[in-house]
């Protein structure tokens, strides 16, 4: 069923309610001239005249332009059109409802229903229909049975091929060519390349035929019509527009967040992998459907605080080449159900129609999780609605949309199961703390990234040896170590390494000193670390370690880096006691590990230890307390 036809349902049903107004919920200001041109029938019937188009339509004073009677008169659009008016309508109705905190938009809706009861009863009854069209809904209180809210499709496959038909044939006829040579091949073009369009709104698609015809004449539409060039270019052109305006229409729109990609995070080997793998289907699902395959469609990345998840999906975007927005909440919500999720909408279909993109969900938990108001009241009632419109949106796997979701509190998002089901994300992956290479490799990476600054900014390296980065990085874990040795938990995540790297920056900076050798550098990396200024997540919140490794392990999360030293399926469980205690099988990369770096095995030792601890008392307090009950 095309768009039209499913408005026209709409305004019918809405005529047989008695619906005085009707709320276009869509940014396509055109649509009102689309429906007096191409349901003339129903506007008609809904009108009790006959309709012959727009542009007639709004020359006899049968349909009213609100806004430019109101603007130009001050009477509203209703009062001075005389007996004719049937239709009124009034384009982006949001600004008005948001201009002097409502009061515009309750006025102009109370005189309409004024007008339109008075025009009823008069000696020739008529009846008035309001037009509110706007790319989301405001409330109108008090008027809540008055109103039909039709939520217009956009233009579909079917639809768009047949206005690339239409102006095929009118490009020949004006250019000179014999369409009928043509004909055949211009419509299964038409059908080829409809799908590129999907998402814009009519006026966008007609906009963008007219530029691309200009640029490729008629083997825009027709192949066999190319002068010059390749039908390769001509994709290409169409790709690259057509994204362009995607990108340019989201912009625009204050419910989208952009964020840059990045070339690369360090470590996350076996992510990497996993996704070079899969790339292909991500960017081409209906390819993996040929061979029986459901391309993924997102990955929930949980880990500690610092260890780089944001950063990954901003590699992801960059690896598959592709837009980054981020599912902000602080965009979507607004204190009344029905107005956020209005919102959600028409940021989903502002994706989609951005799509291949990747959407962004920075700390998940913190707004659908157990850390979340997701109660029955206030905000806590909207993020409910939100939360079951998102997980359809998962559920959907929508093509072309990659979701990335971030989460940092594994026991807040168990407390929302809905997430963690089967069908909504492809993978879920975890990140813990880096061990000495890894860590090694992040170091490095921040030190060069602080000399590739001061060289950006007009300064001169401080040092010509290309592994400086390394060097230091390895004489810094090996002072560090030494500190561990003495009952320190000096274990770093990404974040706090590049927080060791700043500060040693400035205390360069303090010293005027601009040349420095490897062993100055590591001093100050050292002094950096242990002065207090410094916060090295092992210090600072090691309980969290050890939880979010024993949750990760409860619901089999894949680690993300492949060189962890606590790998999930090493870990034997005890029964809690002392004859049966639980313990980590030694496997020979881990064994390898803790053998080379000193880093590495007190990393092991002291955190394996704990996790042991923690995990057996837990057993223990929960037999404990089965055993009070049954007692």
């Amino acid at each position: 069923m095309s768009r039209i036809l499913e408005i026209e349902r709409a305004l019918a049903e809405a005529m047989v309610a008695k619906k005085h107004i009707i709320y276009l919920v869509t940014d396509e200001r055109d649509i009102i001239k689309e429906l007096f041109n191409e349901a003339k029938h129903t506007m008609s019937r809904l009108g009790g005249v006959e309709i012959t188009g727009f542009d007639t339509a709004l020359k006899d004073g049968v349909l009213v332009d609100g806004f430019e009677e109101y603007g130009a008169k001050g009477n509203l659009g209703f009062t001075g059109p005389g007996d004719k008016a049937r239709f009124i309508f009034e384009s982006d109705f949001h600004i008005i409802a948001g201009s002097n905190s409502g009061k515009t938009a309750a006025v102009f809706v109370k005189r309409f229903m004024h007008e339109a009861e008075k025009a009823l009863v008069e000696s020739q009854p008529r009846r008035l229909t309001l037009f509110l069209i706007s790319p989301e809904i405001t409330r109108l209180d008090g008027f809540e049975r008055d109103v039909a809210v039709i939520d217009v499709p956009t233009i579909g496959k079917e639809e768009i091929a047949a206005v690339l038909y239409e102006k095929a044939e009118s490009y020949a006829g004006r250019n000179g060519y014999v369409f009928s040579e043509y004909r055949e091949k211009a419509k299964t073009n038409a059908t080829g390349i409809s799908g590129k369009f999907v998402g814009l709104s009519k006026s966008q698609i007609i906009d963008a035929i007219a530029v691309l015809e200009e640029n490729h004449s008629m083997g825009f539409y027709c192949p066999e019509a190319l002068v010059e060039g390749d039908r390769a270019e001509v994709l290409d052109g169409i790709n690259e527009y057509v994204g362009k305006l995607r990108k340019d229409s989201a912009l625009m729109d204050n419910t989208i967040t952009f964020k840059d990609a990045e070339t690369n995070v360090e470590g996350m080997r076996e992510y990497k992998s996993w996704l070079k793998k899969n790339a292909a289907d991500v960017l081409d699902p209906d390819e993996a459907l040929k061979w029986g395959i459901t391309a993924p469609k997102g990955v929930l990345f949980c880990g500690l605080t610092g260890t780089g998840k944001t950063e990954a999906a901003k590699f992801t975007a960059n690896e598959l080449k592709i837009p980054l927005v981020e599912l902000r909440m602080d965009n979507l919500l607004d204190k009344y159900v029905g107005e956020s999720e209005s919102r959600f909408k028409r940021y989903r279909n502002k994706i989609e129609a951005l799509s291949p993109c990747l959407v962004l969900i920075d700390e998940i938990e913190k707004t659908f999780g157990g850390d979340a108001d997701t109660g029955d009241s206030g905000t806590g009632a909207v993020k409910k609605h939100l939360l079951q419109a998102l997980l359809d949106w998962l559920q959907d796997g929508k093509k072309g949309v990659f979701f990335f979701a971030t989460c940092n509190s594994l026991r807040g998002l168990e407390k929302t199961p809905e997430l963690l089901r089967e069908g909504r994300f492809s993978l879920k992956f975890c990140v813990f703390l880096p061990s000495h290479d890894a860590l090694v490799e992040i170091l490095a990476t921040h030190i060069e990234k602080a000399q590739r600054i001061i060289v950006a900014n007009g300064g001169i390296r401080a040092f010509e040896d290309e592994d400086f980065g390394r060097k230091a990085s390895l004489g810094f874990l090996k002072r560090i170590s030494a500190d561990i040795e003495e009952g320190r938990d000096y274990f770093y995540t990404g974040a706090n390494a590049a927080q060791v790297v700043n500060l040693t920056q400035l205390a360069f900076r303090e010293k005027n000193r601009k040349r420095y050798t490897i062993g100055e550098y590591v001093d100050e990396m050292h002094k950096a670390a242990t002065s207090g200024m410094s916060q090295p997540y092992g210090c600072t919140n090691f309980e969290d370690i050890v939880e979010f490794w024993l949750h990760a392990r409860k619901n089999r999360y894949k680690d993300a880096t492949g060189d962890t030293l606590f790998p999930f399926d090493a870990f034997i469980p005890g029964d809690g006691t002392e004859e049966f205690p639980s313990r980590f099988k030694l496997t020979t990369p881990v064994e390898a590990a803790i053998k080379e770096h000193k880093y590495n095995r007190l990393m092991y030792e002291r955190i394996s230890k704990e996790i042991i601890r923690i995990h057996d008392l837990n057993i223990s307090d929960d037999r404990k307390r089965k055993t009070g009950a049954v007692e």
